[in-house]
């Protein structure tokens, strides 16, 4: 078992995907399709790896991976965005780890988990 991830997608479909694929890479899941949930579910539990879309439709994306990195200062965070532009680089100064661009292959996703779990957050984080 390689941990606990939490995946905060608002797509029901798009969310049960990842959540299994994740399942098979040997994570237990934690699952949501709203920030604000995500950020009160934070507050109960912790996880190695957590998955956030930008496009949240009821919370600030940004603003949840910062509070996020906070609780959980040593989970790898992956962002997961329509495209590679300026919420990519904004996501990284907020404290994701990488970003995934959606949609994604499972094998993409694997990558992304493998990237992010690799970083070293004991260096300091952008401010």
């Amino acid at each position: 078992m390689r941990g606990a991830a939490f995946v905060v997608e608002p797509d029901d479909v798009a969310r049960a995907e990842m959540a299994d694929a994740l399942r098979n890479m040997g994570f237990t899941t934690h699952e949501t399709g709203s920030g604000r949930v995500a950020a009160f579910i934070a507050e109960q539990i912790h996880v190695q790896l957590a998955l956030v879309n930008l496009a949240l439709p009821d919370a600030k994306a940004l603003k949840l991976i910062r509070r996020l990195r906070t609780v959980w200062p040593d989970a790898a965070i992956i962002a997961l965005a329509p495209g590679a532009g300026v919420g990519a680089v904004l996501a990284h100064v907020a404290g994701a780890d990488t970003t995934l661009t959606t949609p994604h292959t499972n094998a993409a996703l694997g990558a992304a988990v493998s990237e992010a779990s690799g970083h070293d957050r004991t260096a300091p984080q952008p401010a």
